[in-house]
């Protein structure tokens, strides 16, 4: 696949999911190099060569390209103190750590780290900001994001998924601000998200997808607004939402769908305004919607919708509650094949 087509793929996977200027101090200036192009490197040779080449600290002007090479150090890079576009860490099976990029300080455009060897990210503990999106993706054997300790701005969309050894966020604990999207999606492993406990403000969607060692959402304590929507979906161990208390208002959609262990709402205790749809469904053990009781406005647009169905353990009568809670007229909502089939 080329560079072309793979960012036009990334691009729409973003859209379809509803998808950085610190530096080294000292008196010298570094290098720019590279000008606006793209710089690609084909191998660990290749890279030691051109890294070699750069006397001092140096910045990367263009994209710099670092997939399936085949690299297993990043020692080289000693000197390198930003890149002004991309940075593409990709297909490098034998890369287990990042050392030797502990001197990068940001990422003006995208960073992408996906489907290395990686079990740790030590190396780019000065990094503190990425100024477009920062995906970590398919990195099947990451441990931690320890070595993201000192990151604390993401202009873009944050994207941590498919990193099935990740037990932890703590590495982004000193990160304050998302301008985009936050996915936490497929990691199996996963026991908790209090490395978000930094953020008040989701600038897009917060997407909780597909992780299935996940109990609970404490870490989340901190955000009272997100602007785009909300989705909880597909969490086998997931028993309540608490770390969602503070949150008072989604300007999307919500969705709560398929989290078999998830017996109410309780979280949600504090919501006041979902944006646009309610969805509610696919929770085989949910009894009560009692975690809602504050909720007052729904999305009225022509495709908004309250959808409350196949949830076996739960009275259809509550699905009936809350709409009228809402006001909602009849063709605003659907209450479906929950515990009893008929209407109050």
């Amino acid at each position: 696949m080329s560079m072309t087509s793979w960012r036009l793929d990334f691009g729409a996977s973003v859209l379809g999911a509803a998808l950085w200027v610190g530096c080294q101090g000292g008196a010298e200036e570094p290098l720019a190099v590279g000008g606006t192009g793209a710089i690609a490197i084909g191998s660990q040779e290749e890279l030691a060569a051109w890294a070699g080449a750069q006397q001092g600290p140096f910045v990367v002007q263009g994209d710099f390209l670092l997939e399936d090479a085949y690299l297993s150090s990043m020692e080289p890079l000693h000197n390198l103190v930003g890149v002004e576009g991309d940075l593409v860490i990709r297909h490098n099976g034998a890369l287990t750590d990042l050392q030797g990029l502990h001197n990068l300080g940001y990422v003006e455009g995208n960073f992408y780290i996906l489907a290395n060897g990686l079990i740790a990210l030590k190396g780019l503990e000065r990094l503190e900001r990425v100024g477009r999106n920062f995906e970590i993706s398919c990195n099947f054997s990451l441990r931690d994001l320890d070595g993201l300790k000192g990151l604390r701005r993401v202009g873009g969309h944050l994207f941590v998924d498919a990193t099935t050894e990740l037990i932890h966020l703590e590495g982004l604990r000193r990160l304050t601000h998302v301008g985009g999207s936050i996915k936490i999606r497929d990691n199996k492993a996963l026991r908790d998200l209090k490395g978000l406990g930094s953020l008040s403000v989701v600038e897009g969607d917060l997407l909780l997808i597909f992780n299935g060692a996940l109990n609970d959402l404490r870490g989340l304590d901190g955000i009272a607004t997100i602007k785009g929507g909300l989705t909880v979906d597909g969490h086998p161990a997931l028993r309540s939402l608490e770390g969602l208390n503070t949150l008072a208002e989604v300007g999307g959609a919500l969705s709560i769908n398929s989290n078999q262990a998830l017996q109410n709402l309780n979280g949600l205790n504090n919501l006041r305004q979902v944006g646009k749809s309610l969805y509610i469904g696919g929770n085989a053990l949910l009894s009560n919607l009692d975690g809602l009781a504050q909720l007052g406005q729904m999305g009225t647009g022509e495709r908004d919708l309250m959808i409350v169905e196949l949830n076996p353990s739960l009275p259809m009568s509550a699905g009936y509650e809350l709409a009228a809670q809402l006001g909602l007229a009849a063709h605003q909502f659907i209450v479906f094949d929950n515990l009893s089939a008929s209407a109050p």
